[in-house]
């Protein structure tokens, strides 16, 4: 670099960039956010494991709480909530989770100020079978309670007048724990299914990855309304257990036959990855690799 010359600014510099419910994903967003020069700020109901961050503590259920939104100035907010926990109910922890949270959300943003929403939603709300492929074209009609309460959800997110980005994610799965090794190790894991379901799957690096492109491409006014959030190999369940049970040299049960779940297809990335993202984990392969090696 010649001198005198200044250094070329990052990506998102003084950008001001709010992570709401900022989990497993959303700390690692942080990270990446960053490094990339942009201020975040971390709010969740507790902040005591995210104390290293620059953190607020807030209810998104409590009317009081989240009013305390409009004291932050926003581009843009990442919004990745949960069900709620402490309620035993799985219909109405959807329904309090999501789509009430996310409507006090709403009405405490102001839409002079934010630029977008990036809203993570769940491919579970594709409710095609027969393995067919789906992409972000494809009808979103889901039958199961859970997967229509996440459709409410976009929906409420939709009739905003603040501009969003949905991304809906589909299976998340980390490097330090999976419940198919688990029960491959403990004889428990079939090697049939009722039927030869087809799984999509994406690393949660990829997820938190995925998220810093799209805000680096909203900062260019070059990002879209809906992006499907999964790796680029959809694998059948037999073809799955097959290999995990050739890298552990562990035994399926063939005694036992898994459920195939109510909807099976297979989830197309094209959309992102023309949009010019890259996966660090194309593939289950890659991605459970450091699992194997922690599993030994």
């Amino acid at each position: 670099m010649e001198t005198g010359q200044s250094a070329k600014a990052l990506p998102l510099t003084n950008s001001r960039i709010g992570l709401l419910g900022c989990g497993d994903i959303g700390t690692r967003l942080y990270a990446l956010l960053e490094r990339q020069g942009a201020e975040v700020t971390a709010i969740r109901r507790h902040i005591d494991g995210i104390k290293h961050l620059h953190a607020k503590a807030m209810d998104f259920a409590d009317a009081a709480s989240v009013g305390l939104l409009k004291d932050f100035a926003f581009d843009y907010v990442v919004i990745t909530l949960v069900p709620d926990r402490t309620e035993p109910n799985r219909e109405a922890a959807y329904q309090k989770g999501y789509v009430d949270n996310l409507t006090r959300i709403l009405s405490h943003l102001d839409p002079s100020k934010l630029k977008r929403i990036f809203w993570v939603s769940s491919t579970s709300v594709y409710a095609q079978t027969d393995n067919q492929w789906v992409d972000e074209s494809s009808e979103a009609n889901p039958q199961s309670v859970t997967g229509k309460l996440l459709r409410e959800a976009e929906n409420v997110l939709e009739a905003s007048p603040i501009d969003s980005t949905v991304v809906r994610f589909s299976g998340i799965y980390r490097s330090d724990r999976y419940r198919y090794l688990d029960k491959l190790k403990a004889h428990q894991l079939p090697a049939k299914a009722t039927t030869n379901y087809f799984m999509n799957r994406i690393h949660v690096d990829d997820c938190a990855r995925l998220l810093a492109f799209l805000l680096e491409k909203a900062q260019k006014g070059a990002v879209d309304g809906l992006y499907n959030g999964t790796d680029s190999h959809p694998v059948d369940y037999e073809t799955f257990v097959n290999f995990l049970s050739d890298k552990m040299q562990l035994p399926l049960n063939d005694d036992m036959v898994a459920d195939a779940p109510s909807s099976f297809k297979k989830i197309r990335n094209n959309k992102i990855v023309d949009a010019g993202f890259r996966f660090n984990y194309p593939s289950y392969q890659e991605g459970l690799v450091p699992l194997f090696h922690l599993y030994q």
